[in-house]
């Protein structure tokens, strides 16, 4: 006849909790962790793509780097060459000292000359002095 009243507290619970089913939370939870998976796995696909993406890059701009660091070698080892020819003492002083001695040569030759011409010269006056004089 008398029926238990309810107290304060069960009310509130009762307009606290919604009439959820289990079913349809376990659903959203699912749901929800899927979209959450798919992003981050999106999210790692994106970040692999790019990582592949700057390694290329670095390995271009490596490869164009070592290319022109090849060139300047070339470059600079061709000018060492050209300025050993140009500054070999060794050869420059055989060069000169034969030059040298090819120039002593011909001024001894023509000295030489000189002297001998002198004489036909000394000589052909002398026979035309006595040539006059007699």
């Amino acid at each position: 006849m008398f029926q238990k009243s309810k107290t304060t507290n069960e009310n509130v619970e009762a307009k606290l909790t919604p009439n959820f089913n289990q079913s349809q939370l376990e659903k959203y939870e699912i749901d929800f962790n899927s979209k959450v998976n798919f992003e981050i796995e999106s999210m790692v696909r994106e970040k692999n793509k790019f990582q592949i993406y700057q390694e290329g890059f670095q390995i271009q701009t490596k490869a164009a780097t070592l290319v022109k660091s090849a060139e300047t070698l070339l470059t600079i080892t061709t000018n060492l060459k050209k300025a050993y020819l140009v500054n070999d003492s060794r050869y420059q002083i055989e060069t000169t000292c034969a030059r040298n001695n090819e120039i002593s040569r011909l001024k001894s030759n023509t000295v030489d000359a000189i002297n001998k011409l002198s004489e036909q010269l000394d000589s052909s006056i002398t026979e035309l002095n006595n040539s006059y004089l007699k």
